[in-house]
């Protein structure tokens, strides 16, 4: 509800696959950001983000990553969130 309520558009994979499978879907989709929650995350209250293109962007919570996408919006896709907030830690 977060990222709705921030204007993103979300999509929820929690089909049986394994999550090596979900990510390749989401990549191959071509889905600007992937939001992996598995078990330390869900523990740590965090998301690991991923890009489209394979990199890895660390963890951070869900207001840290939605903050670092405001201000990508706001500079029209100038930074990544890593580069815009503190999903790097």
């Amino acid at each position: 509800d977060l990222c709705k309520q921030a204007g993103l558009r979300i999509e929820l994979d929690d089909g049986n696959d394994r999550i090596g499978a979900k990510i390749r879907r989401a990549t191959l989709t071509k889905v600007p950001y992937i939001l992996v929650v598995g078990e330390q995350e869900a523990a740590d209250q965090t998301v690991n983000v991923r890009t489209r293109e394979g990199q890895q962007l660390g963890s951070c919570t869900v207001p840290e990553f939605l903050a670092a996408c405001a201000e990508e919006i706001t500079h029209r896709g100038a930074q990544t969130p890593t580069e815009a907030g503190p999903a790097s830690k």
